[in-house]
């Protein structure tokens, strides 16, 4: 039978791959799981041809690090500036409160203004909702506009091993907070002719569906570039957990002396 034995290995890996999560604690299949989800990898295989797809030798081992659930340096505290234990999750930084702002901030702040950047290559108009620090933002992050239609985009960064985490669904941390956008801006949406996505992205690499929508339209409105836009966004989001972790790291022994 023609591509019985492709039938067969899927069949024979999916359940290798499923007795393996069930023995790995939820923090290391969410962990994995969000890895291998659609463009988790992409980072990896960049090769470092301009400034938005290079990463540092620095930002790749912590990039390198994150995939591997091990801590961003070594001899760090015992723990975090808020009073959490590091060796419990060695991820801890890219959850903590404290790093919220600014550092959660800059990294949210790198991918909106990229993705900016692409859509005015593909011809969009596009506008960037200010950030004003202690107010709530009423409008979406980006306000898009092609001749044919207006997106508006507003982008997150979920981290599924956050404590608040408790599913092992690839994607969960990635669709919940798309929900949380999409009901916090539809209202607004609803006063144009706008399409409201979420640009959810998991810290350890996988985009979300409504995230996934956004690349295929990228996709279709570029002739010639469009790998290479979506692998900056990629290399962007690891930079921005590479900046997390080392501002963690460096209030964790501030903290310690």
């Amino acid at each position: 039978m023609k591509g019985l034995q492709k039938v067969i290995s899927s069949k024979l890996d999916n359940t290798i791959c499923t007795n393996f999560l069930q023995s790995r604690e939820l923090r290391d299949a969410q962990r994995i799981l969000s890895a291998a989800a659609k463009f988790g990898g992409t980072w990896k295989t960049v090769l470092p041809s301009s400034p938005d797809l290079t990463l540092s030798d620095e930002d790749y081992r912590n990039a390198a690090k994150i995939g591997l659930g091990l801590p961003c340096q070594n001899d760090l505290p015992d723990k975090c500036d808020c009073g959490e234990e590091l060796i419990k999750d060695p991820a801890h930084f890219l959850s903590c409160r404290r790093l919220k702002r600014p550092a959660m901030s800059t990294r949210h702040d790198w991918i909106v203004n990229l993705l900016a950047k692409i859509f005015r290559e593909l011809g969009a108009v596009v506008h960037v909702e200010p950030r004003i620090f202690d107010y709530e933002r009423v409008r979406p992050d980006l306000d898009i506009l092609f001749p044919h239609c207006q997106i508006l985009i507003d982008v997150t960064v979920a981290h599924p091993n956050s404590p608040s985490r408790k599913s092992s669904v690839q994607l969960a941390a990635a669709t919940a907070a798309e929900a949380r956008k999409t009901r916090h801006y539809a209202a607004n949406a609803k006063l144009g002719n706008g399409v409201l996505r979420a640009f959810a992205v998991e810290t350890f690499g996988g985009f979300g569906h409504q995230a996934t929508e956004i690349i295929k339209l990228i996709q279709s409105q570029s002739h010639s570039n469009a790998e290479n836009q979506i692998r900056s966004i990629a290399i962007a989001l690891q930079k921005g957990n590479a900046h997390v972790m080392k501002q963690g790291a460096i209030a964790s022994r501030v903290a310690a002396l």
